[in-house]
C-alpha cells in the first residue's frame, strides 16, 4: 500500500476531515498514529492498493485522502 504525506498528494484526491470536541493528549495522538498508519497501510478497494495519506493537524483535526485518479475508494 501507498501512504503519502496528504501535502504530496495531488489536488483532486477525496478528502474527508473529522473533526474532534477536543485536542488529543499525547498518549491519545500515539494511539491515533498507530491506528492510522496500520489502516492506511490496509486500506484496498477491490483488493487493490490505494494511493492514501492522513495527517492530524492542531492536534484536533484528522485528514483521510486517496488519490482516486487510478483506483476508486
Amino acid at each position: 500500500m501507498s501512504v503519502i504525506n496528504v501535502e504530496q498528494l495531488p489536488d483532486s484526491v477525496r478528502l474527508w476531515i473529522y473533526g474532534a470536541e477536543r485536542e488529543f493528549d499525547a498518549s491519545q495522538v500515539a494511539e491515533l498514529q498507530a491506528g492510522m498508519n496500520r489502516f492506511m497501510h490496509e486500506w484496498t478497494a477491490h483488493k487493490r492498493e490505494l494511493a492514501t495519506g492522513w495527517q492530524l493537524k492542531y492536534d484536533r483535526f484528522i485528514m483521510v485522502a486517496v488519490d482516486e485518479s487510478q483506483m476508486a475508494a
